[in-house]
């Protein structure tokens, strides 16, 4: 069933609607998205279908009529002129975020599984200092390492709002801050600009249970 993004709006700005489902994907996909998914398994479009979804009844928020969400050059939603948005989904979860291009240039959601990751696949997302902290105990960065993934997934999608390119783990040094908030820091001249940015960039994270959330939000 979806409901309005209790969870994940507790991560979000005012002005920020969000949409979440929990339980099976599911969901009803307009015709010109149908087309997008082609021989896709199942799950992906059960998964493409809650997504769009979600999104829809968050832009039904600010009174937008149903309409496509197509699917752009590198994979990302095309949201309707004049809005701005993020969806992410896992296991039994699925959220969509949108807002007003007038107030925001970047969001991005994301939601993950609260379980452990292997060595082998942390190292490939925390830059050397990261691993060094998780490795020494920081409590802060949870012990599965998932919620540095998720923070970085979420830096990654506000960011591609702005630039239209994704960045790399290692382009981007996650700070931890008080209050469940936490800021990008630039590991490459790819993503110097994300130091400008910081003071108009919000980063916070919610652990519950079985999940992770996280939500990176851009300010105009």
């Amino acid at each position: 069933m979806a409901r309005n993004g209790d969870t994940i709006a507790a991560i979000l700005p005012p002005g920020v609607k969000a949409v979440e489902r929990f339980g099976p994907h599911e969901g009803v996909l307009l015709k010109s998205e149908q087309q997008l998914l082609g021989r896709a398994v199942a799950g992906r479009q059960a998964e493409f279908a809650a997504g769009r979804s979600c999104a829809r009844d968050a832009l039904a928020m600010f009174g937008v009529p149903p309409t496509p969400i197509l699917i752009g050059g590198h994979r990302e939603p095309v949201w309707p002129p004049g809005f701005i948005g993020s969806i992410t989904h896992c296991q039994l979860y699925c959220a969509a975020a949108v807002g007003r291009r007038s107030e925001f240039v970047g969001i991005g959601i994301d939601a993950e599984l609260n379980r452990r990751l292997d060595d082998s696949i942390l190292k490939q997302i925390a830059s050397p200092s990261e691993w060094d902290l998780m490795k020494t105990g920081n409590r802060v960065i949870h012990t599965s390492g998932q919620l540095l993934f998720s923070a970085k997934e979420s830096v990654f999608k506000a960011w591609f709002c702005i630039y239209e390119k994704w960045l790399g783990f290692d382009e981007v040094f996650i700070e931890w801050l008080p209050e469940k908030k936490f800021v990008p820091r630039p590991l490459s001249t790819n993503s110097a600009p994300l130091e400008k940015l910081s003071t108009s960039l919000i980063g916070r994270y919610l652990v519950q249970n079985d999940r992770v959330f996280t939500s990176v939000v851009i300010f105009r």
